[in-house]
């Protein structure tokens, strides 16, 4: 399969607007427009790798972000929302069931 480009050249990325990191990460590839031979080449992570998260069908692991935010010029910055608590498991925490009295 050949490298092309990726279409949007020019989209700016809206970070922060309920979209999760490697969205924003994917917004942030396209915007660069390389393709994945070129960005294999100047991050460091395999081009196989990268075509399979463009796609949607693979995860990075971290050192791979890390070398990808390098190379495409990216840092994390806190918007300074605050996600929603999490609920505890069932069964757990404040709405577990009250035990019986004996």
């Amino acid at each position: 399969m050949a490298d092309r480009p990726s279409k949007g050249k020019g989209r700016a990325p809206t970070p922060g607007r309920g979209q999760t990191i490697s969205e924003q990460l994917r917004d942030a590839i396209r915007v660069h427009a390389l393709s994945d031979h070129e960005l294999a080449r100047l991050s460091g992570v395999g081009r196989s790798n990268l075509t399979r998260f463009r796609n949607g069908g693979s995860h990075l692991s971290l050192p791979s972000l890390d070398k990808l935010g390098l190379a495409l010029g990216l840092r994390l910055v806190a918007t300074g929302r605050r996600p929603a608590p999490r609920r505890p498991p069932a069964g757990q925490g404040p709405e577990a069931p009250a035990p019986a009295d004996g």
